[in-house]
């Protein structure tokens, strides 16, 4: 993404995730298996909206991914704190845990 300011789309399906911005396109699709049900877990509208760097993101999701690859689950979490901050972090057992925090540039919140 580099030092782009223009917003990353979202997309969500039952089946895949697609994230857009400028020309880069990142989509990831659910594989077979048994996963609980997520629609009441993932609202349908959003009240939030985040802004944030998005080369301090994708930065700091790469090296999240690095330790999260280790472990079975490969998660990446993501967590909105206090201050306008993103913690991003993810923990693998054997090799230990990463926590990187990022500055929030905007937050917009909507009542519906």
């Amino acid at each position: 993404l580099g030092e782009t300011t223009e917003p990353v789309q979202i997309v969500i399906t039952s089946q895949q995730v697609l994230f857009k911005a400028e020309n880069i396109l990142f989509f990831s699709r659910l594989l077979e298996g048994n996963y609980p049900d997520t629609s009441r877990l993932i609202p349908e509208e959003f009240k939030t909206n985040i802004t944030i760097n998005g080369k301090q993101l994708l930065q700091a999701i790469d090296r999240a991914s690095l330790l999260a690859r280790e472990d079975r689950n490969n998660v990446v979490r993501f967590e909105t704190l206090e201050s306008n901050i993103v913690e991003i972090s993810s923990n693998s057992p054997e090799i230990g845990k990463v926590e990187e925090q990022i500055q929030v540039e905007s937050v917009t919140v909507r009542t519906y």
